[in-house]
């Protein structure tokens, strides 16, 4: 078990309700959080320009999907964890393989993942 305590993670949710829910869990198991970028441009700024250990990005922001800011987060391999309300829901090919999260998001869920994103067995 790595610890979470101190890490930078980037919280991209347009949802007030739910990105409130998302960093009280953060805070909870001691991660800096950065944000919430709650639209498509305020991620993209944040995902050039912050120091990030990892980022959790909700797929679809306003009626814009996220692929913009996730394309920065990649190039600066900044590791991701998508969030989607969206069964099924099908991903560009390129972040096929990354990490993803259902909502409503489960603090044990959410815990678990981060681990694994950042331990890079995920």
């Amino acid at each position: 078990m790595i610890g979470l305590a101190g890490r930078r993670v980037l919280v991209v949710e347009d949802e007030a309700l739910i990105a409130m829910d998302i960093v009280a869990i953060l805070e909870e198991l001691g991660v800096i959080v950065r944000g919430p970028a709650t639209t498509l441009a305020a991620a993209v700024k944040a995902a050039a320009e912050l120091d990030l250990d990892v980022a959790l990005l909700d797929v679809n922001l306003a009626r814009q999907q996220v692929w913009p800011a996730a394309e920065v987060l990649r190039h600066r391999c900044v590791p991701m964890i998508f969030m989607t309300g969206y069964a099924g829901f099908k991903f560009p090919s390129q972040f096929a393989e990354c990490a993803r999260l259902e909502k409503p998001v489960l603090p044990e869920h959410l815990a678990a993942q981060l681990e694994c994103v950042l331990r890079g067995s995920c």
